[in-house]
């Protein structure tokens, strides 16, 4: 049987992101599990004042924030925010940048998202859609109930300032 060689030189991380808020003190958080060929780590942090779409976003941005980078990696992102999901696989944010950000919401996050990116040319990235809230039968399930635990802004005893652009 022909076996074929994995490369060890390419790390791979597959990794779920989650955003929480609540509306009433404007109160958030984010989790963030990651799966990687030497374990597990997660991430967990409260925001305030905030908002979902903020805390979201600012999950994929400390996701990316681990990957190394100058490694060639393969990174496999599953988040249930189809805004964040879209936005980088239907190109909505090249349009949004190229028509220089006009009427559009949260540019400090995705500047710095595209930024990361950038920084980090031997990354693999694919981003992937999974429904939020299900039933946890399989890895993937699992992987975005834990993101989900950890971003319960409930959680937290204390808030980091959200960053500049909130409410833009």
């Amino acid at each position: 049987m022909l076996e074929l060689k994995q490369d060890k030189q390419v790390k791979n991380y597959t990794i779920w992101t989650d955003g929480s808020a609540e509306t009433k003190q404007k109160r958030g958080g984010i989790g963030v599990f990651i799966k990687s060929d030497t374990g597990y780590k997660t991430i967990s942090k409260g925001f305030q004042p905030t908002k979902i779409g903020r805390m979201e976003i600012t999950a994929l941005l400390y996701a990316i924030r681990y990957i190394p980078k100058n490694i060639k990696t393969n990174v496999v992102i599953y988040s249930d925010s189809q805004y964040v999901v879209n936005s980088l696989t239907k190109g909505w944010i090249v349009r949004w940048q190229q028509e220089g950000w006009v009427g559009r919401k949260n540019i400090d996050l995705w500047e710095l998202v595209l930024a990361e990116i950038m920084e980090r040319p031997k990354m693999k990235l694919r981003l992937r859609w999974t429904k939020g809230h299900s039933t946890p039968d399989n890895e993937i399930s699992k992987g975005n109930s834990y993101a989900d635990i950890l971003a319960n802004y409930k959680n937290f005893d204390k808030f980091d300032k959200d960053l500049n652009d909130y409410g833009t």
